[in-house]
């Protein structure tokens, strides 16, 4: 099968067991990922939230701008480690 190529595959019937079948054309390779949402007591209490809004000054800058091929003036928290004053040599240091 080339890849990116239609295939009608699905499962069946449905899952049962906490196991499943693939059905569908023969030969097609799949790849599946099973997801679940914890109802445990701390879980409940303790939601790590799924999105969170970057403050104002932080839009349009990266964690690790570098990873993207951008430099690192790019990054998050860049302009305020730019504005600190050198430090200064002590005698003896």
């Amino acid at each position: 099968m080339p890849f990116g190529a239609a295939l009608l595959v699905y499962v069946r019937p449905n899952v049962v067991g906490n196991q499943f079948r693939i059905a569908g054309q023969p030969g097609a390779e799949v790849s599946w990922q099973v997801t679940g949402i914890r109802r445990d007591q701390y879980a409940e209490q303790h939601r790590i939230p799924v999105e969170q809004p970057k403050e104002p000054q932080n839009r349009g800058r990266y964690p690790t701008p570098t990873a993207f091929g951008l430099p690192e003036s790019r990054g998050i928290g860049f302009q305020a480690l730019a504005s600190r004053p050198a430090p200064v040599a002590t005698a003896g240091h």
